[in-house]
């Protein structure tokens, strides 16, 4: 049975020292191994969606506009249902750099009440698992009064030590807010190719050697754009 799949997160070279392909490369690759869409989530950025909607374009392959928002263990992936939620996100991306210096940005959780035309995902970080006073419950739980019926848990399987655990975490925490849970991939290259690359920027982006990734979340090349 062929089962239709969306990659709902995906960083692209624009969310910088992170992600190792350009959009158009992202694009091109997810109509190649068959995806039915792809949805461009830089991280308080949407500098890309110009270069992945003309690739989608010439290959008329839906492509899904969005951004990713860091709190303290729960990623929030937005993605615009429509021409008003591609404001309100503008807006919001605006607003958090403005609060921070160059290169960097500030969001609180009462900041995503204004996307009201777009779909949120909330995906939790391995962090949430050592997190003995229930924050990342408190976040979604908040997210999920924000809204109510826009709203999916996310769910990465990568190869690592704490797949089971966190998969267990975001099943109970569904279960709890009853939220529908979604397969993401968390994408930042279009190949597993990329992966040396891809290594060189988050050591930097870490402040660390190449060497001593294997504590980070880039310990393999799993985030790639993988077969269904």
């Amino acid at each position: 049975m062929d089962i239709p799949y969306i990659e709902w997160h995906c960083r692209s070279c624009f969310s910088f020292q992170q992600g190792a392909s350009h959009p158009e490369e992202l694009v091109s690759r997810a109509q190649q191994v068959g995806y039915q869409g792809i949805a461009i989530t830089d991280e308080c950025s949407l500098a890309g969606i110009v270069r992945a909607y003309r690739t989608a374009k010439e290959l008329d392959f839906p492509l899904y506009v969005g951004s990713e928002f860091r709190l303290q263990d729960v990623i929030v992936i937005a993605v615009v249902t429509n021409k008003n939620g591609y404001h309100q996100l503008c807006q919001l991306i605006s607003q958090c750099r403005r609060r921070a210096p160059k290169g960097s940005y500030q969001i609180e959780l009462d900041d995503f009440a204004c996307l009201q035309d777009c779909l949120v995902i909330a995906l939790l970080e391995p962090m949430a698992l050592l997190d003995n006073h229930g924050r990342y419950h408190d976040q979604l739980t908040r997210l999920r009064q924000l809204f109510p019926e826009r709203m999916w848990l996310g769910v990465r399987q990568r190869l690592n030590l704490y797949d089971d655990d966190l998969l267990a975490l975001t099943q109970r925490s569904g279960q709890l807010l009853q939220l529908p849970i979604v397969a993401i991939g968390s994408v930042d290259m279009h190949v597993p190719e990329r992966q040396p690359l891809r290594d060189v920027m988050y050591a930097i982006h870490h402040h660390t050697s190449v060497a001593k990734l294997a504590s980070r979340q880039a310990c393999n090349g799993e985030s790639h754009l993988r077969s269904k």
